[in-house]
């Protein structure tokens, strides 16, 4: 059996926005167990996100640099620089009610996100979402049924 073949070697730099979140956490972990480097944006700086992967993969595996506001139309210039790969996780996590000001944030942090990539040396881009994205889980209450009837 042939080794597994990535679209991006190994010991590629890989972007990972909004590294400190549980999602992206994982997906950082995972790309450092398989052998990439990580560059993890944060919105303000987390000195225990860099010591816990410093500690865990070694020196120069994982770095986290900030991006205070992915709505700026240069937020992730200088984070993608020299990246292979981009997994755009961040959003707003607010869970705030305000449609008119939380979607055209995600959006445009979003289309930032994939003109830095455009303008860099990514080969590859992956856009994740959240169930968040359709709904906001309510505590206690089973059976949540989604459609476009409620939207």
């Amino acid at each position: 059996m042939e080794p597994f073949e990535y679209a991006i070697p190994p010991g590629s730099l890989v972007l990972v926005t909004g590294a400190n979140g549980y999602i992206a956490s994982h997906i950082v972990n995972e790309l450092l167990e398989l052998g990439f480097k990580v560059r993890g944006t944060v919105r303000e700086e987390k000195p225990w996100l860099d010591r816990f992967f410093e500690e865990k993969y070694g020196k120069g595996r994982f770095e986290s640099i900030v991006v205070r506001a992915m709505e700026d139309d240069k937020a992730f210039a200088l984070a993608a620089a020299g990246a292979s790969g981009v997994i755009h996780v961040a959003s707003d996590g607010s869970f705030a009610n305000e449609p008119d000001r939380v979607i055209p944030t995600v959006k445009n942090g979003t289309i930032h996100a994939l003109q830095a990539a455009s303008q860099s040396s990514v080969k590859r881009f992956v856009l994740t979402s959240s169930s968040v994205a359709a709904i906001i889980p309510e505590t206690n209450k089973k059976g949540i049924t989604i459609d476009e009837s409620k939207y």
